[in-house]
């Protein structure tokens, strides 16, 4: 009864934020306990898809290594972008300790399986197919997305990251949006200019609208107990 109230609260919550004016809805995704609202972020983003008509949707996970294919995961986000008419965007997070340690997932090679994946997830979403892929952790022999995504060429990519040097490379070198996560303010604004300096690397100089900083709101009847 209380994690039907909850999921309620959370989409009667974000319908209200495109009636205020926000400018987008974002969800994420946590595993193995009450972190965050679902452990399906895919799921409750089509959910409020189905709720909202203008403003933008976004799912943070899907988590890449919780996929057996990358093929599954292009597909679930294919979809939900012909769901939302054009508005879904969606982050690539590694994904923390907890979340492996939940769904029983060897996280030694998180990093070089997600980079994988990625790779074919990308090309299945801009490459006519069929075509076979043959990877250290993927074999598909026949990888052949239908529909593509209605964006092109795919939906706008985040990528979660505390400071992880090689997060923020990946995001630099791919030209996606870095989101900003769990950091002090001195520690983001090093972050923030570690990440600009990647991208002028990369050759290009970042977009101001490429970084996402997240900001805590404590919500209390006084100052005095949201301070506590």
């Amino acid at each position: 009864i209380r994690g039907q109230r909850v999921i309620e609260d959370f989409l009667d919550n974000m319908v209200l934020g495109e009636q205020l004016g926000f400018d987008g809805l974002l969800v994420l995704e946590q595993h193995g306990g009450p972190n965050a609202v679902t452990g399906q972020s895919i799921v409750m983003t089509s959910a409020l898809a189905a709720r909202t008509k203008n403003i933008r949707v976004g799912a943070v996970g899907p988590i890449m290594n919780t996929y057996l294919s990358p093929m599954r995961y292009a597909e679930e986000v294919a979809a939900l972008d012909y769901l939302s008419r054009g508005r879904f965007f969606f982050g690539m997070p590694v994904g923390i300790g907890p979340n492996y340690h939940a769904l029983g997932i060897d996280p030694t090679r998180a990093r070089e399986r997600l980079r994988e994946g990625h790779d074919l997830m990308k090309k299945a979403f801009m490459e006519e197919g069929p075509f076979e892929w043959d990877g250290k952790f993927f074999k598909v022999p026949y990888a052949n997305l239908w529909p593509k995504p209605l964006q092109k060429p795919h939906p706008e990519i985040w990528v979660p990251a505390v400071g992880s040097k090689d997060s923020l490379k990946f995001a630099a070198d791919n030209h996606y949006t870095y989101l900003a996560i769990l950091v002090p303010r001195p520690v983001l604004l090093r972050n923030i200019k570690t990440f600009r300096d990647m991208c002028e690397e990369a050759g290009y100089t970042a977009d101001p609208t490429q970084v996402v900083a997240t900001a805590t709101v404590h919500v209390a009847e006084t100052d005095k107990q949201a301070r506590l």
